[in-house]
């Protein structure tokens, strides 16, 4: 934060990020000017931009580089001013985001591929577009500014919500509907511990009633009250979960991929062993799958096990998971279910194979699954033990002519 006086802008505070980045004490940069701290060209370069957010009397964003105790790093950064109760702007708040490794990111995937490059250019306009909100409560915890950025992503315009409670107006629950305790607010919680509480997930809840994802930054400014600066992250939650889907998912078919289906399978198997659950899996494997791809090629091999995914989709209940293990192998995990059940599913799906797996271009083709069944026990030793009494039941299904269901005994063990 820096203050607006006759002589010119002083540095009031900074957190300790700022202090280490430019190898600063906060002694030496409180109450310093842009001059006293950064070569000309800096300083001059830092004055402008706070001169032009003061004239222009808005946040002021911008892109620069500028040389650090650690070597010269690239930032993007934003300006507002704060103004008092006759309009005049007395401090200009800062807000510097270090995104030289995002550049540098950038740069690596335009270089690398399109398809890369595509990617860098999404992140690049996301965090260009990102913007701000910022609002100033006083010591009671009520509003007593509201930045326009905070207005659009809230919704709330600034004459509606000053003198409200801030926790109570956009922070008063969690996602699941439950009340947001004061003493766990983080807002608050640098208001009343008097230290900055920094680049904090929470939700704040739009006028029209849904929460929005944002990750915020609370700074206490001793007599006075806290300012708050905060980002809607909610693109950002997207895209980590759309990253978490495909690392999760067979590009293929749409199943989980093997990583996710073992994950899965040892969490059920903890249920079991813990809490006395039932869980079944199957095993499943396209019958004569070689054959397909050798007279046929691999694109209609692709269709056939599309169509496989669809049917196994179709077939499961929504607690029901379906991976795709290896090329033509497959298994689905089926919590609350015993063996009986599990049967009963795989039969249902043989049959719905047998019927329906079909490729349109090659009405002749006609495919069969062979599937092993068994259900996870209490006394297993790991739950990939059951699955390796599907995969031995899979495989007796095979050896007695295919396109069948065979159960394991559940008290053999695997060959």
């Amino acid at each position: 934060m820096a203050e607006v006086t006759p002589e010119g802008f002083r540095f009031r505070t900074g957190n300790a990020k700022l202090y280490e980045l430019f190898g600063l004490s906060p002694e030496r940069w409180i109450g310093a000017s842009p001059r006293e701290l950064f070569p000309p060209q800096t300083a001059e370069h830092i004055e402008k931009n706070l001169r032009r957010s003061l004239e222009e009397g808005r946040t002021l964003r911008t892109e620069t580089a500028m040389a650090t105790a650690h070597g010269w790093r690239e930032f993007s950064a934003s300006i507002t001013p704060l103004f008092d109760e006759n309009g005049r702007a007395r401090y200009l708040v800062g807000l510097v985001m270090d995104v030289t490794e995002y550049k540098r990111a950038i740069r690596r995937a335009q270089e690398a591929s399109r398809i890369a490059a595509e990617r860098a250019q999404t992140l690049k306009t996301l965090l260009d577009a990102v913007g701000e909100g910022i609002f100033g409560i006083d010591t009671d915890g009520a509003i007593v500014f509201w930045n326009p950025a905070a207005e659009r992503i809230l919704g709330y315009r600034a004459s509606e919500v000053l003198g409200l409670d801030a926790h109570q107006t956009i922070h008063g629950q969690h996602p699941d509907g439950t009340p947001h305790p004061r003493q766990e607010c983080p807002v608050l919680r640098s208001l009343l511990e008097n230290r900055l509480i920094e680049r904090v997930e929470s939700y704040f809840c739009h006028l029209d009633g849904h929460l929005i994802p944002v990750l915020l930054t609370a700074t206490p400014v001793p007599g006075s009250g806290a300012v708050v600066v905060f980002t809607d992250i909610t693109q950002l939650k997207s895209l980590q979960e759309e990253l978490q889907h495909q690392a999760e998912t067979d590009p293929l078919t749409g199943l989980a991929n093997r990583r996710r289906f073992f994950t899965a399978l040892l969490l059920a198997g903890e249920r079991v062993a813990r809490k006395g659950d039932r869980c079944a899996v199957l095993m499943l494997d396209l019958d004569h799958f070689k054959a397909v791809n050798d007279r046929y090629g691999h694109a209609v091999g692709d269709t056939v096990l599309r169509s496989f995914a669809e049917i196994l989709r179709d077939s499961l209940r929504s607690s029901d998971l379906a991976g795709r293990v290896g090329g033509e192998e497959f298994a689905v995990l089926l919590p609350h279910t015993d063996l009986a059940g599990a049967l009963l599913l795989a039969e249902r799906i043989r049959h719905a194979v047998a019927s329906y797996c079909r490729v349109p271009q090659h009405p002749e083709l006609r495919m069969t699954v062979s599937i092993g069944a068994s259900e996870l026990l209490p006394e297993d030793p790991s739950p990939e033990v059951a699955l390796a009494r599907a995969d031995a039941a899979l495989y007796r299904a095979k050896q007695a002519g295919r396109n069948r269901v065979v159960a394991a005994c559940a008290t053999s063990q695997p060959d």
